[in-house]
């Protein structure tokens, strides 16, 4: 049993299909029940290796909207070493190498992360899949 963790939704490498997971609080994390969770806190090593890159995105991609709760996107930060993002074929970005893990954060606290619920999936494959991963980095398209 995990007694801290934040759910997020993962984009594996290996898989054709997006998952909600459990991401731990990382084993250095000093956390009391109830506390909020920050995005330093949490342990993502086991999805990226090699390293990660991340980019937080407020406002849907393309336009002037701000969303109402704010993602911060984990990339791998290595792609050269990575496989090719099935899942991410599935929805339309091809040339996309590594897991992509999107966690939801505060639109007041940029860190104090939240849990991922499975009915903000569709509107989270529109933002991933609205910006163009270059090299493992997040760019707006």
């Amino acid at each position: 049993m995990l007694p801290y963790f934040v759910r997020a939704l993962l984009y594996p490498a290996e898989s054709m299909t997006p998952v909600v997971i459990l991401v731990p609080a990382s084993a250095s994390a000093d956390l009391e029940p109830g506390q909020r969770y920050w995005l330093e806190d949490l342990s993502v090593d086991r999805w990226f290796p090699n390293g990660w890159q991340t980019q937080r995105v407020s406002q849907f991609p393309e336009t002037s909207y701000q969303l109402r709760n704010h993602y911060t996107i984990y990339t791998s930060a290595e792609t050269q070493r990575s496989r090719r993002n099935l899942s991410l074929v599935q929805l339309g970005v091809r040339q996309h190498r590594g897991n992509v893990l999107v966690l939801r954060t505060s639109s007041r606290q940029a860190y104090e992360v939240t849990n991922v619920h499975s009915a903000e999936r569709a509107l989270i494959d529109l933002v991933v899949t609205r910006y163009v991963f270059v090299n493992g980095t997040l760019t707006p398209s």
